[in-house]
């Protein structure tokens, strides 16, 4: 399969800055700013906080959005994954797929992690059944994203039937 993530360094700002530009703003974490200096210096202070990783999702070379993993305060084991597609033209379910197994990977093998949450909005939950068969399970209830979690022993468990 040729999507892969690749970390976000200075030289992807001017893709950054394009897509933090967009009108809709959906297209972007919500701590990203569209602001070019305020940008470059978000992408140094995201690369120096430890426990944090933005990456890129790419689609046969080409940037197609962000996804990242973010840890709490507190909760040195656990972050919470988000994932951002940016560009249109692309399979979302298999990118977003991919891309989460990508990241799933990097928490649990490079990070060292041994839990991973991830809200996803209800108008996405064509994603929810992938996410499952991945070890995702319900991680609480209300009205707002569906909130998920997975622990490191069933991503690994599961993570090659895709």
């Amino acid at each position: 399969m040729n999507i892969w993530t690749e970390q976000v360094v200075e030289r992807h700002l001017p893709l950054l800055q394009a897509w933090a530009g967009r009108a809709d703003g959906a297209v972007t974490p919500n701590d990203l700013p569209a602001p070019a200096e305020e940008l470059a210096a978000w992408v140094r202070r995201r690369g120096a906080e430890p426990g944090s990783l933005d990456c890129l999702a790419l689609v046969y070379d080409t940037p197609v959005g962000l996804a990242g993993l973010r840890r709490s305060a507190g909760r040195e084991r656990e972050a919470e994954l988000y994932l951002l597609l940016c560009e249109r033209g692309y399979n979302p379910l298999r990118t977003a797929t991919y891309v989460c197994l990508r990241m799933l990977d990097r928490a649990f093998l490079e990070l060292g992690l041994e839990r991973v949450t991830m809200r996803v909005n209800r108008e996405f939950s064509w994603l929810l059944e992938p996410l499952e068969r991945m070890g995702f399970s319900p991680a609480g209830e209300g009205d707002g994203p569906v909130r998920l979690a997975v622990e490191k022993k069933a991503f690994l468990d599961r993570k090659y039937l895709f």
